[in-house]
């Protein structure tokens, strides 16, 4: 039963075990694209279930989200009230007089409370080591009262704890000041984004924890228990009987037990850990406590033990040395917190009040497989995977222990489990651990030669992984301070990883990830839908005779439907009856109508596509059921698997009508081949091979279906019967092209794998076109003499026997409106084989299809080997190829053999290489004649025209070739088969011929609009005549009446002396830069060069240099050796645009000539012009300074000095005399690559990012001069400076011009450009005057500023002043709060108080009482960057004089009251006369008076008397004096303590001798910030040198150890060959627990060249370095061989070839956001290179 009045949560762990063993002897797991899509369609299926539609899931998910926003904002509302009321009871809890406030007695009952929590209301009670000495509480109570009433008023309200507690629990700061929760009806608890105090305090000002009892080494208890001053810590103790004539036993057994709790001979069941460490707490030294325990504890602890037979079995040895941290690291106000927080939630359980069963599941897993393979590739079997991973004895072990929230239990405990476990020693038991053992080994597909190469041959590995969360104090309230995570993560790889590095690993590398990056349901559902597209128009086109065309009747279409639903869609509708299949078809139809119109009779198949898009959609995943075979052959082809022929082994006899062949497929057409299909009532399946076959040649068996490789087959012409005999006649093939089918695999998505069946010279195209292929009459006068079939293309005017012999050749082949426009697919065409297969020669012509459909044809190309791929190098050819505008480019392919008989395509063939031999692919790509590349910022209107004269290539002076032409040339040969041949190849039988009269006589004219950076295409330009062109600028409007501007001049380009492809031995690379005015501010210039991929002119229009005006200014420029002049507004819009050359000159003549530019303001800045150009969320609201051109009646603007325009990447300062404006010149990229962009912008840009406003001055001058102006500008402001000066609010930023010169004389230092500042911080006292900071513009760094309190002598908040230069060139200043202080001081003595200050007159002296810390940053940043230091005496230290004023108040106030109630008079302060007690003993006695009356003048007296009084340079330059530079950490000079010879220094001391000692200190960095250490020992700086204090989070008990025997890389060429080989041994990455730092080193690295004829075999060979004599770590499980492991062979290892070591720290920044910060290589060597 549960008492549910006592308990308001119960929580029963309920423990879950969950053992698995699996084993298996293999597991196959084959992926593809179709397997990705399956998963997430799948996924996608069960949305609907899940919450409907897309759509109002979408909706729901947002009505949740705010849901649980206002959810958890009403939880925290909530909870906060809790903590508010948990705090207000507290309050009155402690306010035992119910006055509403609280007095420093109660504060410290507070303090003391927290302490004690077992007063709280715990069941845990803080034991006798955990509990605060004095000193403690007090030092705790202090820093309390600092905060809560930094006015020492000792009147604290509850407003003021609860803002103070609200600020720390919501982390406010300067840097976060809106609260996580708003609190309504509470003006103290607001959003501090309008405060304007510094609200950093709390973080700059901290106590000092120590983490290990070793630090404690002060002296002043030893000194008073034993007597003698002349002990250190590192000094022998004298024995207790010396001690003050063995006074002080008594002294140290009055203090044993009235601090631990013990008796003299009991512990008194104190546990020994928590006595011994109160005892090192309250002498203040560890080794005098440990040597007091043994000398005087232990003994008695013995004698007892003798006589009490209960007590033999505790043990009384000093047990420290094995954990010596100390337990508490939290001061009261963080327990105050937790506290609050902890009885919050108590009470919200009590409102709860609900019982819960936590589950925990306690895992063990252990699997073991001998054999796994993992291979992604396409899903058809017949096709290799494209990666093959294989793993062989594969051992996994898996420990684990879960929480129900899945998260990891702390300490899992140890438990039998019913797997057997074989954890490594190395293992702890309350690990999580994954232990893994296995070999790898991985294939990949070589896509050029289809067969599968290693990549990884077998490597074995083996490892554990861990991660640990322990908790070190388990029955504490809270928890979240003793958690601690542990992760580490062991490898070992102990044999030799070869990889193999080829370029056909790349290229699969490349086909995979862009095969997984395809694989998404979008893609598979549009690869539906265009199979289903593909085969209802195969039967689409089937319903007609004649040409096909694009509708049909109502009925038709329906009919089309059924009988697509009967074959392509009969897997789909398989089970469905005969009505349900009709139901779906009319559904299909149904919606083809309603697309189409209700009242149409006709349907088009548009209609029908846009229905299917829908129907695709019926299925997540379908399958691939057949192979898209696509014939562009230009003939007919017959396709069928190769399962099917083997049925028909006498085909070759066969009649057409019993071929076999179950897909004829016509030419341009496509077909989808099934994956099985069935023929005489037998069932073929495609097993990766198929048989093609097309009329005249011999069918081709065995072809492999790869969905990557393309190959080549050659075809071979069939014998024909000549009478009764069978003559095997060899047919004169005049295009010098073998016959082959190339077949090349599309990136099809997905696993549809699509075949492109073509010949093996293909057309392309860049620009849209017309092509014509033309059957030529006879060359004899072209022919070779001597022979009858080879041409001589070296002739001259061969191109003008072209010209005349394809007027009125037969049209064999025609296509239009090729293109490689977006959206379109038609952009190339092969070449019909019956063309490339011929006896007959032929030409191929070109016509443009850009502008008209009557534009003239190119020159014509003849389809020969050697015309077209030109092996002699022939000039004339070359110019050929660039008069009728083509580029020929080949590509090697595998030739694969086609017999049956091969034993390689046998079906039990080996698995040896498929490479016989390769031919290759040829493609004619036709490229435009000229290019016109638009390189402005707006677009143009482009005019160009040619004028058509004769030309020289047009005359043959011989015998006119058509009329030597026999009529029977025209007629087809006998070895022309023309019964299989497509209509389109047999033009010339119906009569359609090639004409193109204007052949050599037209004229050229183009208008065309080009966009900014686009490129216009032109062709049909004759490069032999020049070209005129004229542009204006284009303007989109409403009407295109005025959408041109004015036009240019015409500009005549002589491309004919271009070193274009017609000159290919003569001619230049680029004609003279020309010159265009396209208007006012727009000088262009003309660049004609020659393109270097296609060979052809490019013409670019550009302005070298734009100017943009981003200042606010209106601006005006000159151009050097020019009149002219440029006005900018400076409002947007197109850049001014200036060329600074002539109108004609030579390449040479304008990269010599000068480009420069002067500039001058015209007007002020006004924020209308400077707000179309400034970044709002970058620089925040902009805010105008009051700027003019004329001071006092004089103008301060002039021409500025010369600005370089071709200086691109650099950026400077422009002066136009007093002015000062910033210029970054770039150059562009792209089609802008030959543009320099000049942009002129502010040079100063002064951001502020406090949250207070800023008060600044821009001053000119010297350093002495500018530190004088600031002095001066603290003291008064006068009727100048408030007109230089400027309020600039919080997020704000401004631009500065000009500058206030400071030098009035005659100065001969150097002037620089100051930014001088004060913050406008309400502070106490006011009089305070508030320094002027100055800020240097001339370095980008950041300079730190420290702003003061004005009363308390302590920094409030550090300023970071920023000098960064932004993406446009300008300078920004940027004033914000510094995340952490640059220092930090920590006086970590129990009993010195230290004073320091800058070395310098400006700075400010600081007082740190013991165990205090502050950040810190130089008060003058430009003086002496040292810091001294001072020890003073305890009585003249100002904590210690405001305790004691504050202390003689209260006396006072209670002797006041007192006589008050005795007489009913009282003394006023002011009656109190000179001769009392408690006047004249302290000088901050006026402080306390002044608070207590409250008035402001009172106040502001007593802080100037505080300050000439109590903190004095004069202290700090004495000869225990110490200064110290913070530039490099490690250990500093020793800082010396006073003597303290009376007994007022001590109370504690018996006598007045003197004590010496020293503070050790040392310099080191954490977080980011320089941190000066004064201690009592050095054992501090002994733990930083050595590594061990180093803060690194959970990293640091992290653990990592990998070691690889070596990587092999081969780098493979394309043969393949190895061509060069990269060794690398013994490589290990090692990061200990315990540190931060990481350890990577590599034993042996080199380098080999491979090639058999290399001069060098060894590129980089190692040098010996001896023996590595270090003891590195070594961790292998038992039952690996040490012979298995290189590392292990070798007793003795060289040393390192490369090692380097790095360092993680975390920052920790407020709201625990936790950064990194890596430190680079501190130990890098390469002592190898020789």
């Amino acid at each position: 039963a549960m008492d549910k009045e006592s308990t308001s949560l119960s929580t029963y762990v309920t423990k879950l075990g969950v053992d698995v063993k699996v084993g298996a002897e293999r597991l196959n797991l084959n992926g593809s694209p179709s397997t990705i899509v399956a998963l997430l369609s799948t996924i996608e299926s069960l949305d609907p279930f899940w919450g409907g539609s897309s759509e109002s899931r979408k909706a729901a998910e947002e009505e949740r989200i705010k849901i649980e926003q206002k959810k958890q904002l009403q939880e925290e509302q909530t909870k906060l009230q809790y903590q508010r009321d948990a705090l207000l009871r507290i309050f009155n809890s402690v306010d035992v007089d119910g006055s509403g406030s609280l007095q420093e007695e109660e504060l410290q009952k507070v303090v003391r409370t927290l302490f004690d929590r077992g007063s709280l209301g715990y069941n845990d009670k803080l034991d006798a080591g955990q509990q605060p000495t004095a000193e403690e509480i007090e030092r705790e109570r202090d820093r309390l009262i600092s905060f809560i009433d930094p006015s020492r008023s000792n009147d604290v309200s509850f407003p003021e704890v609860d803002a103070f507690l609200f600020r720390i629990a919501n982390n406010i700061d300067d840097n976060n000041l809106i609260p996580k929760i708003e609190v309504t009806g509470v003006n103290y608890l607001r959003n501090f984004s309008d405060s304007d105090t510094f609200l950093s305090s709390f973080a700059l000002r901290k106590l000092v924890y120590f983490d290990d009892l070793r630090e404690y080494a002060a002296m002043h208890e030893v000194y008073r228990l034993t007597g003698h001053s002349d002990l250190s810590n590192h000094s022998s103790f004298p024995a207790p009987s010396l001690w003050r004539q063995s006074q002080g036993i008594e002294m140290f057994w009055e203090l044993y037990t009235r601090e631990t709790g013990c008796s003299r001979d009991s512990l008194n069941d104190h546990d020994i850990f928590a006595v011994q460490r109160k005892l090192v707490r309250v002498l203040c030294n560890y080794n005098f406590a440990k040597f007091c325990w043994k000398s005087l504890v232990q003994p008695q602890l013995r004698v007892n033990a003798d006589d009490d037979v209960t007590m033999r079995h505790v043990t009384s040895h000093w047990v420290l040395d094995k954990d010596p941290k100390i337990k508490i690291s939290t001061g009261v106000i963080e327990r105050l917190l937790m506290h609050v927080d902890q009885m919050s939630k108590l009470n919200l359980e009590k409102q709860r009040r609900h019982f819960r069963v936590k589950f925990h599941f306690d895992v063990c897993i252990a699997a073991s497989v001998d054999s796994a393979v993992l291979c992604f590739g396409s899903a058809h079997t017949f096709a290799d995977p494209l990666v093959e991973a294989a793993f062989s004895s594969i051992s996994l072990q898996l420990f684990s222990l879960l929480s129900d929230d899945g998260g990891f239990v702390a300490q899992r405990p140890t438990g039998n489990h019913s797997v057997e476990s074989n954890k490594d020693d190395f293992v702890d038991d309350d690990n999580n651990v994954v232990q893994f053992r296995s070999t790898l080994s991985v294939m990949f597909l070589n896509t050029k030669h289809n067969h599968m190469e290693c990549f990884i041959e077998p490597y074995p590995c083996f490892g554990h992984a861990s991660y640990k969360i322990v908790q070190h104090d388990p029955h504490d309230n809270f928890p979240d301070d003793n958690e601690e995570f542990s992760f580490s993560i062991n490898l070992h790889c102990p044999r030799f990883f070869y990889i193999n590095a080829s370029p056909a690993f790349f290229e699969t590398a490349s086909i995979f990830a862009k095969t997984i990056s395809e694989s998404h349901p979008e893609s598979y559902r549009r690869c539906v839908h265009d199979r289903d597209v593909a085969f209802v128009r195969n039967i689409w086109d089937a319903q007609f005779q004649a040409e096909p065309a694009e509708k049909l009747m109502a009925k038709d279409a329906l009919n089309v439907l059924r009988l697509a639903a009967i074959t392509h869609w009969k897997d789909e509708n398989e089970g469905l009856s005969p009505e349900e299949k009709e139901n779906m078809v009319l559904d299909i139809f149904g919606k083809v109508e309603r697309y189409e119109g209700s009242h149409s009779s006709h349907i088009h198949f548009s209609a029908i596509e846009i229905a299917l898009r829908v129907y695709s959609l019926r299925s997540n995943f379908a399958g691939c059921k057949e192979i898209q075979v696509k014939n562009n052959v230009g003939r007919e082809l017959q396709v069928s698997s190769n399962s099917v022929m083997k049925s028909y082994p006498s085909f070759q006899s066969s009649s057409r009508a019993n071929l076999g062949y179950s897909h004829v497929i016509k030419a341009g057409n496509s077909a989808a081949i099934p994956l099985q299909e069935e023929t005489n009532f037998r069932i073929h399946s495609l097993r990766g091979k198929l048989s093609l076959s097309t009329p005249g040649y011999k069918r081709i068996d065995n072809v492999i279906v790869s969905p990557y490789q393309s190959a080549m087959f050659s075809l071979k012409r069939l014998k024909r019967k000549h009478g009764k005999r069978r003559i095997y006649r060899r047919a004169r093939n005049a295009s010098g092209f073998s016959p082959y089918l190339t077949i090349v695999p599309k990136s099809a998505q997905l696993d549809v794998i699509s075949l492109h069946i073509r010949t093996c010279v293909t057309f392309r195209t860049e620009i849209p076109v017309n092509i014509r292929i033309v059957r030529l009459a006879s060359l004899d006068h072209l022919r070779k003499r001597g022979s009858k079939h080879l041409l001589d293309l070296t002739k001259k005017n061969f191109i003008a026997v072209l010209r005349q012999l394809v007027e009125g050749a037969p049209i064999v082949y025609e296509k239009k409106g090729i293109s490689e426009s977006i959206g379109k697919k038609n952009y190339s065409s092969p070449i019909p084989l019956d063309v490339l297969d011929s006896s007959h020669f032929h030409c191929l012509l070109i016509q443009d299809a850009t502008n008209s459909e009557n534009n003239s044809w190119r020159d014509p190309i003849l389809l020969t080997k050697d015309f077209l791929l030109n092996p002699m190098h022939v000039g004339e050819i070359t110019r050929c190829h660039a008069m009728s505008g083509i580029l020929v480019q080949k590509e090697r392919l595998n030739v694969k053999n086609s017999d049956a008989k091969d034993k390689y395509f046998a079906d039990n063939a080996s698995n040896r290489s498929i490479l016989r031999r390769t031919a290759w692919d040829t493609t004619i790509l036709c490229v435009p004649f000229f290019l016109l590349l638009n390189s402005l910022p707006f677009p143009l209107m482009v005019r160009t025209w040619a004028y058509s004269e004769g030309d020289e290539d047009d005359l043959w002076d011989d015998v006119p070739v058509l009329d030597s032409c026999e009529s029977n040339e025209w007629d087809l040969s006998s070895d022309d088969d023309t019964s299989f041949v497509t209509p389109k190849l047999r033009g010339m039988l119906s009569g359609q011929f090639h004409y193109s009269t204007d052949i050599g006589h037209h004229d050229y004219f183009t208008l065309d609009c080009v966009g900014r950076g686009d490129t216009l295409r032109l062709s049909g330009i004759n490069l032999r005549q020049p070209l005129f062109i004229q542009v204006s600028q284009y303007v989109e409007t409403a009407d295109e009446r005025d959408a041109e501007l004015m036009w240019t001049s015409p500009l005549q380009l002589n491309l004919f002396k271009l070193r274009t492809g017609m000159n290919s031995k003569k001619g230049v690379l680029s004609l003279p830069k020309r010159v265009l005015d396209i208007g006012d501010d727009c000088d262009a210039l003309v660049d004609v060069s020659v393109e270097e991929r296609i060979r052809m002119p490019i013409c670019t229009i550009y302005s070298p240099f734009w100017i943009m005006n981003k200042t606010g200014m209106k601006l005006q420029y000159r151009v050097s050796n020019q009149s002219k002049r440029y006005f900018d507004s400076g409002v947007g819009g197109l850049p001014i645009m200036i060329h600074c050359g002539k109108s004609e000159e030579t390449n040479k003549a304008y990269k010599n000539a000068s480009r420069e530019i002067y500039v001058i303001p015209l007007e002020p800045p006004t924020k209308s012009v400077l707000q179309s150009w400034w970044d709002f969320s970058c620089n925040g609201e902009l805010a105008m300074t009051k700027n003019a051109l004329q001071r006092r009646g004089l103008t301060i603007v002039d021409w500025s000095e010369k600005i370089e325009l071709s200086a691109a990447g650099t950026s400077g300062e422009v002066h136009c005399k007093d002015y000062v404006l910033n210029s970054s010149i770039k150059s562009l990229v792209g089609a802008f690559h030959s543009t320099n962009l000049i942009t002129l912008s502010p040079r100063f840009v002064l951001k502020n990012m406090l949250h207070i406003s800023i008060t600044f001055v821009p001053l000119l001058g010297s350093l002495h001069e500018a530190i004088a102006r600031s002095r001066q500008l603290r003291k008064h402001i006068g009727h100048v400076d408030s007109i230089c000066s400027f309020n600039l609010l919080p997020n704000q930023s401004t631009v500065i011009y000009n500058f206030h010169d400071t030098n009035y004389g005659q100065s001969v230092e150097k002037t620089y450009r100051w930014i001088a500042f004060c913050v406008n911080a309400s502070r106490f006292g006011g009089s305070f005057k508030s320094k002027w900071h100055l800020i240097p513009l001339e370095v980008m760094t950041s300079t730190y500023f420290g702003e003061h309190d004005g009363i308390n002598d302590t920094m409030c908040g550090i300023l970071e002043g920023k000098v960064h230069a932004s993406d446009g060139g300008s300078t920004v200043v940027s004033i914000a709060h510094a995340p952490v202080p640059p220092f930090r001081i920590e006086n970590r003595s129990n009993i010195h108080c230290i004073q320091f200050v800058q070395d310098d007159s400006d700075g400010v002296v600081f007082e740190l009482p013991p165990m205090h810390s502050c950040g810190y940053c130089w008060d003058s940043p430009l003086g002496k960057k040292r810091l001294r230091a001072v020890v003073i005496p305890k009585k003249k230290s100002k904590h210690y004089r405001l305790r004691l004023a504050l202390k003689m108040e209260r006396d006072r106030h209670i002797k006041t009251a007192k006589d008050v109630e005795d007489n009913g008079t009282a003394k006023t302060a002011d009656s109190v006369s000179s001769d009392d007690d408690s006047i004249g003993n302290t000088d901050v006695e006026p402080i306390v008076f002044a608070i207590k009356r409250g008035t402001r003048a009172n106040i502001d007296s007593a802080v100037e008397l505080k300050r000439t009084t109590a903190l004095n340079h004069r202290n700090l330059y004495t000869v225990n004096s110490r200064s110290y530079s913070m530039n490099k950490v490690g250990r500093k000079k020793d800082l010396p303590c006073p003597e303290m010879k009376t007994l007022f220094d001590y109370p504690n001391s018996l006598d007045g001798t003197a004590m010496e000692s020293n503070l050790f200190a040392h310099i080191r960095i954490l977080a980011g910030t320089k941190i000066l250490s004064f201690n009592d020992s050095p054992f501090l700086a002994e733990q930083v040198e050595l590594g061990t204090t180093r803060k690194g989070g959970n990293f640091k008990s992290a653990l990592c150890h990998i070691e690889f025997a070596g990587v092999g890389i081969s780098i493979m060429d394309d043969f393949p060959r190895e061509v060069m080989g990269v060794v690398i041994r013994d490589i290990q990455i090692h990061k200990p627990r315990g540190s931060i730092d990481s350890t990577a080193m590599v034993r042996h690295f080199q380098v080999d060249a491979m090639l058999p004829d290399a001069r060098y075999p060894i590129i980089i060979q190692p040098l010996p370095l001896g023996v590595d004599r270090r003891n590195l770590p070594e961790s292998t499980p038992g039952s690996i061989d040490r012979k298995d492991c290189y590392w292990l062979k070798n007793d003795e290892k060289p040393v390192p070839i490369f090692e380097s070591s790095c360092s993680y720290v975390p920052q920790v920044s407020v709201g625990f956001n936790f950064k990194i910060f890596f430190y680079f290589l501190n130990n890098l060597y390469f002592p190898f290179l020789h």
